[in-house]
């Protein structure tokens, strides 16, 4: 057999300085390191966040070092978080496993020589960048300013997000090598794919939205003005001074945002699995369609936290099957995973162990979303905790062990250097 592997063993031409390198590089592994970095200084600032809220709870009356000089109004208090949940689901749920280890990974799975578009990848990259900074600023400006700030910074990433996910799906569909079919493509690319195609779908449309806010705040438009709202709804409705329109298409973003994080984490935890198992995954193809599934129905339940702003009354119904029907491709995963390691010759590695600690935080976590397709639990005082219990095991924690897990077992691949298994 010959093979033709088009110079790309050739040794590598003499490399530029620091910021060709590094700062101005279009090269798909550079990108995606810079993704990680930039989700890793997300983690620590997201978690100095979920801390100072923490202490705010416990000592309301506490003056902590460097923020004493913000104040202590309640609405200084909410800024918290808000920064800590934009942090966390912008710049680490979204950016690392599908931005910084898609980046890196999709092309050498596929066999592709750079992510399509390089140029914009770059600068979706250090679109990004510029939004973290934005959004982080905005905390320490005026509230009315910094909100301004923090509209203006989402949009920004958005519109990094939606370049992205067109990169991705170009580079699966487009720029596999000769003989890659569709269903021999890895499941770590399967994942990929149907998450981008997924982004382009959210992200597009909370991009509108916040042009439309900043529209209302900058020039006194009225796409989404609350007396707009309250002079077409009925009497009951205009009870709920929120306006809707802004609320139901956040949400379009919100709910699918979940899935977002975790179907990257699907395709990593049954790659590993099946790695450490030494077997195939058990009936792959049907993990595809079940990732599809999980995709398709994931966008469709977006009015599932908001059975009290004056939709239809039949719309519970509907959102709540649709809800408690992600269970069935939920459970084809899990029985994929489980299958695959039955009578197998496991190798107990730290990945490995990770990646069962996802499964464990996924049931955990997928257990306390079938009480949510309740209509009564989400309109009582507590339901809003509860709501927020669930999505932290299952996009919080759940997310980072899979994270982790890819990253020990493909840090030798990104550095070149292996992390230390016991410490692990």
């Amino acid at each position: 057999m010959v093979t033709h592997d088009g110079d790309a063993n050739q040794p590598e031409t003499s490399r530029g300085r620091f910021v060709s390198r590094f700062l101005f590089s279009t090269d798909h592994k550079v990108i995606g390191l810079g993704y990680l970095w930039l989700a890793l200084v997300s983690v620590f600032l997201g978690m100095a966040m979920s801390l100072v809220m923490r202490i705010h709870v416990v000592w309301p009356g506490a003056h902590i070092p460097f923020l004493a000089a913000l104040g202590n109004a309640p609405e200084r208090y909410t800024t918290l978080p808000l920064l800590h949940g934009s942090l966390m689901v912008f710049f680490v749920l979204t950016a690392a496993p599908q931005l910084g280890f898609g980046n890196y990974l999709l092309p050498l799975q596929i066999g592709a020589r750079e992510m399509a578009f390089p140029v914009l990848n770059l600068c979706s990259f250090w679109v990004s960048v510029v939004s973290l900074f934005g959004i982080t600023a905005a905390f320490f400006a005026a509230q009315q300013k910094g909100m301004t700030i923090w509209i203006v910074s989402v949009g920004l990433f958005l519109a990094a997000a939606l370049c992205s996910a067109i990169i991705f799906s170009v580079t699966a569909i487009d720029l596999r090598a000769k003989g890659m079919t569709l269903p021999r493509m890895p499941l770590t690319v399967w994942a990929w794919l149907v998450n981008a195609i997924l982004g382009m779908l959210i992200f597009s449309i909370l991009l509108a939205s916040c042009v439309g806010l900043l529209s209302d705040r900058i020039f006194s438009t009225r796409f989404f003005s609350a007396a707009t709202f309250l002079a077409s709804q009925t009497t009951n409705a205009a009870a709920d001074p929120l306006p809707a329109l802004w609320q139901r298409l956040f949400w379009f973003f919100a709910q699918a945002e979940v899935y977002i994080a975790m179907l990257p984490c699907f395709g990593f935890v049954s790659h590993l699995i099946a790695t450490f198992s030494r077997k195939p995954v058990w009936r792959e193809r049907l993990v595809v369609l079940a990732l599809c599934a999980v995709a398709l129905v994931g966008f469709c339940v977006w009015g599932q936290h908001m059975f009290s702003s004056g939709l239809n009354p039949f719309s519970p119904l509907v959102f709540s099957v649709l809800a408690a029907s992600l269970g069935l491709p939920s459970a084809i995963l899990v029985v994929s995973w489980f299958a695959t390691l039955w009578k197998a010759r496991i190798h107990l590695n730290t990945s490995l162990l990770f990646a069962l600690g996802f499964v464990s935080l996924f049931l955990s976590g997928g257990l306390s979303g079938v009480f949510l397709t309740r209509r009564g639990l989400t309109s009582q005082t507590g339901g809003e905790d509860f709501v927020a219990g669930h999505f932290h095991l299952v996009m919080g924690v759940a997310a980072t062990f899979a994270v982790l897990a890819a990253l020990f077992f493909w840090f030798p691949k990104l550095f070149g250097k292996r992390l230390n298994e016991s410490l692990g």
